[in-house]
């Protein structure tokens, strides 16, 4: 893991001194180098910094922010795909100065502008200036696995990966987005593109940012959704085949990760998702991998499966019992972490079990959406779309403001009753695509 920051003041008072100032604020995310670059142009006054973890070997000519011609790079994030990128790139090893990711990423945009973002296979926040057009550009991945924030206002663009670093600039304005907290107490979080503060965003999944110095437009464009991959032609091949296709993609998905020899830690739980994850990386793994486990003395432990689990596939496991006190006291702690209001109860286990791994390891593979994939959740989310799918869709439109007055008039001391009536009416769409993805967010 790493950190990003940054700006681009338009009236040429921000000094490098807060640059410094603003990657040092999230240094918990890369402890093991920071690099950054202060830029006074004709234009504005640019800065770009990094934070990073150092994870892999990589040429010492590679550094951060890297230069290729009249482009700069900074990163979050990892490209899994290197080796096929540069094969593309149809250059010898020698035309590279550095075997890093940076350098690469900065070759495939002079070659292919922003649609070398579509050959990437990672994890990945990237920020890209072009000093010749005068044009900063900020890529986030297509899950939305790594973070970005920014703020715009009266000439003065930041950017960073957590809002904590933002308040260092003098010119970020800590005013409470009302409308975003009405979206917290709603979902239990603030979903993207808001955050807690006003003229603050966080940039959407699939979506990439473009300043252009010159004009000082900001733009905000899409390079992939999931609603358009969902229309796209689907395999016509049976049940079988669509399982071993599955196998393949979640084996290759475990190679690129694994593909380093870096040791890892594995979480595990004993759902499906975890399970599986640990399951395959074992299978071709020459040693025993490393998995670890938290375990409750109250409420919901899962402890018991995953030492089961871990013993099938003869993993070496570890467990730790986390005591009442502990849990509570972790709760203090997240509004650091976590920037703004957040109330999913798995921030704790999350934390804990991280905190745990890193004493042996400075990586950790996280099993996340398998519940989705493997018909989880996905059961009781197909029951619901087809209640739904039984109400005409004449109507969906004119009994939503029907639903949401009985919501409204609901007692207060029924809190999931309100919440439920509430999340149909939010639901209810003509497309049932559409309909299917509102009642998985609310």
């Amino acid at each position: 893991m790493g950190g990003i920051a940054g700006y681009i003041d338009f009236h040429k008072k921000t000094r490098e001194d807060t640059l410094r100032k603003m990657i040092e604020e999230i240094h918990h995310r890369g402890p093991d180098c920071q690099m950054h670059e202060h830029l006074e142009l004709s234009e504005a006054h640019i800065g770009m910094g990094q934070t990073d973890l150092s994870i892999h070997e990589t040429n010492p000519n590679g550094k951060k922010p890297f230069h290729y011609k009249s482009l700069s790079i900074i990163l979050d994030g990892e490209i899994y795909n290197l080796k096929e990128i540069k094969a593309l790139l149809n250059d010898s090893d020698d035309h590279f100065a550095s075997y890093s990711d940076s350098e690469i990423i900065l070759c495939a945009f002079e070659k292919w502008g922003v649609e070398f973002i579509h050959k990437l296979n990672g994890i990945y926040v990237i920020v890209i200036f072009d000093s010749k057009k005068e044009k900063l550009y900020i890529f986030r991945d297509r899950p939305g696995v790594r973070p970005l924030y920014y703020f715009w206002k009266d000439g003065i663009f930041l950017f960073a990966s957590e809002i904590k670093s933002l308040h260092v600039h003098p010119d970020f304005k800590r005013d409470i987005d009302v409308d975003a907290l009405s979206l917290y107490f709603n979902y239990g979080y603030i979903p993207a593109p808001h955050s807690i503060f006003e003229r603050t965003y966080k940039i959407e999944s699939g979506k990439y940012l473009k300043m252009d110095l010159k004009s000082r437009n900001l733009s905000n464009e899409s390079y992939w959704n999931i609603e358009d991959y969902y229309h796209r032609e689907k395999y016509d091949i049976g049940f079988d085949e669509a399982k071993e296709k599955v196998h393949e993609l979640m084996v290759s998905s475990c190679n690129y990760r694994m593909e380093g020899n870096v040791p890892v830690g594995i979480t595990l739980s004993g759902g499906y998702d975890s399970t599986a994850i640990a399951a395959i990386i074992q299978k071709n793994w020459t040693e025993k991998i490393k998995t670890f486990t938290i375990g409750f003395e109250e409420g919901g432990n899962e402890a018991p499966f995953a030492r089961e689990t871990a013993r099938f596939l003869g993993t070496d496991h570890t467990e730790y019992i986390c005591t009442t006190e502990e849990a509570q006291k972790i709760i203090q702690e997240l509004a650091y972490y976590y920037d703004e209001p957040f109330a999913d109860d798995s921030a704790i286990p999350t934390m804990l079990v991280s905190r745990l791994i890193k004493t042996h390891f400075d990586l950790a593979v996280f099993a996340d959406g398998g519940d989705h994939i493997f018909a989880g959740r996905v059961g009781v989310l197909y029951n619901n779309q087809r209640l739904l799918n039984h109400i005409p869709g004449a109507i969906k439109g004119p009994i939503r403001p029907i639903l949401n007055l009985l919501a409204n008039i609901t007692p207060v001391s029924l809190p999931q009753m309100k919440h439920k009536i509430r999340s149909i009416a939010r639901s209810l769409n003509q497309n049932e695509l559409v309909q299917a993805g509102n009642l998985f967010r609310y």
